[in-house]
């Protein structure tokens, strides 16, 4: 299937909250990680940008933040929204927090529908300082989330949602998070080291999804193509069915 000519590469925003400030390490490992990659088809994405705010939760606020950058963002260009929390709505409100993430989870997919730009929703973030409290629910929310994704990515109005999984990344080999050798001593913030492996984990799940997000030739895709080249104002913002057992 042939690719859609010029190839345009993906302008890539992470949304986070305090590991993404001046104060703790992602930003820097980002950039690192970004020039140390070699992957073939770097080219596909521009480097990264981060949008932090500590203490950053998923209110309707948040969603309002995203809906507004893509209004005014290069309607000619292509946006690859990651979205990259903590568990801050766990932590701090328990099941209504993560109900919250899930609710506005759902709408940052549907926002994202049927537009030319990509978003790749992140598992939550785990802290270990609270990981033994938080534990269960967090995995509820986180695959909640995957739920969401993966259903609208089977339609062709998700074809460009992805969901990606992260607690993984900061287990010993007895699958326990080994907090020692990935994050600070509050054991909530990464480290160095944490803070690379996630920054070299992100750029290579956004260079290989946005290989398969590039835009075919083809009857079936001719739609999307023409609201890509003329796009419409205001993507949709409607919230989406949870899934089963959850409710508005």
């Amino acid at each position: 299937m042939a690719l859609s000519r010029p190839i345009i590469p993906f302008d890539v925003l992470i949304w986070t909250s305090s590991h993404g400030t001046s104060f703790h390490h992602f930003p820097v490992n980002l950039g690192k990680a970004f020039n140390d990659c070699k992957h073939e088809h770097k080219n596909l994405i521009k480097a990264p940008f981060v949008n932090a705010v500590p203490g950053r939760c998923m209110k309707p606020g948040f969603f309002l933040e995203v809906k507004t950058d893509l209004e005014r963002f290069d309607p000619k260009a292509r946006r690859m929204n990651i979205i990259l929390m903590g568990d801050n709505d766990v932590r701090c409100m328990a099941f209504p927090g993560s109900y919250r993430v899930v609710k506005q989870g759902g709408r940052l997919i549907k926002l994202h529908e049927n537009t030319p730009h990509a978003l790749i929703m992140c598992g939550l973030l785990p802290s270990p300082a609270t990981h033994n409290i938080t534990s269960k629910l967090f995995d509820i929310t986180s695959r909640n989330l995957k739920d969401l994704c993966e259903e609208s990515h089977t339609t062709p109005a998700g074809q460009f949602i992805s969901y990606l999984k992260l607690s993984h990344l900061f287990n010993d080999p007895d699958g326990l998070i080994d907090y020692q050798k990935y994050f600070e001593e509050d054991a909530v913030h990464l480290n160095p080291t944490g803070a690379y492996r996630l920054a070299q984990y992100l750029i290579t799940y956004a260079i290989d999804f946005a290989e398969s997000c590039q835009i075919p030739y083809g009857e079936e895709y001719a739609d999307l193509e023409q609201n890509f080249m003329n796009p419409q104002p205001g993507p949709s913002s409607e919230s989406p069915p949870l899934p089963k057992g959850w409710s508005y």
